[in-house]
């Protein structure tokens, strides 16, 4: 019973610290996850980092529909340990799950980055994070919030034009 308690406390401190630093974490909608896929375009060539990937559920569907090696890192570790989790059960091409701190890994050799952060998050360190990181020509998918110092090069707001956004930008 100690152990679980630690446990507890332990992931609720740390849940604490990502809130302070980020946003909280706010799954993206199953039903958006066809149009990710789809817009994306992923080839058997391309890398694809998922920043921030919670439970898992964009970097899997990502890996499944395509041959792409598909990354996802994620700070808050009960998040992490469920994506490890539900990566051991898919079948086919899975995604690889870290642990940690984006800005502490090397994703030069992005193609792709999906990301779904929340409002000034994404206009401040985050852009320079990305422009110091990535290639120039890494496209970059923002499910809902804009990117607005980066020149959006294609919005999607689904077949009735009613569905959350999602916008691709070029580095």
């Amino acid at each position: 019973m100690p152990i679980l308690l630690i446990l507890l406390l332990v992931s609720l401190l740390a849940y604490m610290v990502v809130i302070r630093r980020f946003a909280p974490w706010v799954p993206t909608r199953r039903r958006d996850l066809a149009r990710i896929v789809r817009l994306l375009q992923l080839q058997k060539w391309d890398i694809c980092y998922d920043l921030g990937s919670g439970d898992g559920t964009v970097a899997l569907a990502l890996a499944k529909y395509s041959h792409a090696k598909v990354i996802g890192i994620e700070l808050f570790p009960p998040l992490y340990l469920i994506a490890l989790l539900r990566s051991y059960f898919q079948k086919g091409n899975t995604p690889r799950f870290f642990l940690g701190d984006m800005k502490h890994h090397d994703i030069s050799d992005a193609t792709h980055v999906y990301v779904f952060w929340m409002g000034s998050t994404l206009n401040h360190d985050m852009v320079s994070f990305l422009r110091k990181k990535v290639r120039p020509g890494t496209l970059i998918l923002s499910y809902i919030f804009p990117i607005e110092s980066l020149p959006c090069i294609h919005e999607d707001r689904g077949e009735n034009g009613t569905e959350n956004p999602l916008r691709l930008y070029q580095v």
